[in-house]
């Protein structure tokens, strides 16, 4: 017993690099050889672990997941889905995913330290988002940094190989490290990371993300609440006040503007009710009506996740329509029936650590009102973090193991 546990204690030091090479392939060069040559190194590398450890951890989110995959197949074997070919790429892109986040669960809950993942994130983030700035020097402050967007698209090439960087998810990434940073900073008092808020705040912006900016501001408001001294409220209203000054200047500087203000100027009037010419907002609402009128139609069992994008040459841009327009109210309550299960826990056990966690949570719940997730692993990665930390303060067992 004692030769496994050391042999499993030097495995999982071997994951954590691999895991830090998975994320900077995923961000630096999504949709490549090598981003594919990464993830199936560290799932090799976590496949070593789960035989030497004979032990691999799952959560409600990861299980609802796996029937979720379970029900689009059974859609597909008995000619519910309408396009079952396109069902079961979605399916193929899925079963990675479901291992990759059974693979990065069991690493985090095996893991000695908390602490450890939260700077693999941070500093995965700060590296990504650097190369990019660096890469697109000559092009910053003059539109979206690494924006490549559609069909063909390409923002660099690395040893002849066209990438589209993905400005969302480096933003997405961004505000995770930006958040986490905020408490290393705040609580720990480690100043080093006062640069990664600056460089995580200046890339959010400099992406020109809705996503990216206003989960920035959701996390940022949540971090003031649960860290804040006595006087939790001013120090709410501070934070709005700093929040609608960098809008402002986001809104009427000439650079910024052109980068991300008249995107966001155009996201105030659509949510006011006024109409709004900009293009992604427009094809945004068009979209959603598409989706509307197709859940009239099979709202129980839907289409088969794909079906939307093949017929529209895009995702609803939601993924609540993307899971009632892909498998129906049966869909989309498979997909998020661990909801209530967190905030029964959150209710019962409602330390700082599991509200900063349950931040991450929410966060990544109110972007999903603008974008569809369920494909990509570095959102499904974010929404679970919430159980390492629930583990961790209700399971003695996982206690004990941290405290060796």
């Amino acid at each position: 017993m004692k030769f496994r546990i050391k042999k499993a204690f030097d495995i999982n030091k071997l994951v954590a690099p691999f895991f830090f090479i998975c994320i900077l392939a995923d961000n630096l060069a999504t949709h490549t050889q090598y981003s594919q040559l990464a993830l199936f190194a560290y799932l090799g590398i976590s496949l070593i672990y789960f035989f030497v450890t004979l032990k691999i951890n799952m959560n409600p989110i990861i299980i609802s997941y796996g029937v979720l995959i379970i029900y689009q197949i059974i859609l597909c074997y008995n000619m519910i889905a309408v396009m079952p070919n396109e069902t079961l790429l979605n399916i193929k892109t899925m079963g990675i995913n479901f291992i990759y986040l059974i693979a990065t669960y069991t690493f985090m809950v095996r893991s000695q330290k908390q602490e450890k993942i939260e700077k693999i994130l941070i500093w995965s983030a700060f590296i990504s988002l650097l190369i990019v700035m660096i890469i697109n020097y000559d092009s910053l402050l003059t539109g979206r940094l690494a924006h490549a967007y559609g069909e063909g698209a390409v923002s660099y090439y690395i040893f002849g190989t066209p990438v589209a960087i993905a400005s969302n998810k480096i933003a997405t990434y961004s505000a995770i490290g930006f958040y986490f940073s905020l408490y290393y900073f705040g609580e720990k008092k480690e100043k080093l990371y006062g640069i990664c808020i600056a460089l995580f705040g200046a890339g959010i912006i400099l992406t020109g993300s809705r996503k990216g900016i206003l989960m920035g501001i959701m996390l940022y408001c949540i971090y003031s609440l649960i860290y804040g001294d006595k006087h939790k409220f001013i120090n709410l209203m501070k934070s709005i006040v700093v929040i609608a000054v960098i809008l402002f200047l986001i809104i009427k500087l000439p650079p910024l503007r052109l980068i991300m203000g008249e995107r966001l100027e155009s996201l105030f009037l659509d949510l006011l009710g006024y109409d709004t010419i900009e293009g992604s907002i427009s094809a945004r609402t068009r979209y959603a009506a598409y989706a509307v009128e197709m859940i009239k139609e099979r709202k129980w069992v839907g289409y088969g996740l794909g079906y939307f994008k093949k017929l529209y040459g895009n995702v609803t841009e939601n993924n609540y329509y993307e899971m009632l327009v892909g498998g129906g109210i049966i869909g989309l309550i498979i997909n998020y029936i661990y909801v209530p299960f967190i905030f029964i826990k959150v209710f019962k056990t409602h330390t700082k650590e599991i509200l900063m966690y349950l931040g991450i949570f929410s966060s990544m719940m109110f972007i999903q009102w603008g974008s569809v997730i369920y494909l990509d692993r570095a959102s499904l990665l974010f929404s679970m973090l919430i159980f390492v930390v629930l583990r961790k303060h209700t399971n003695k067992k996982y206690r004990m193991l941290n405290d060796v």
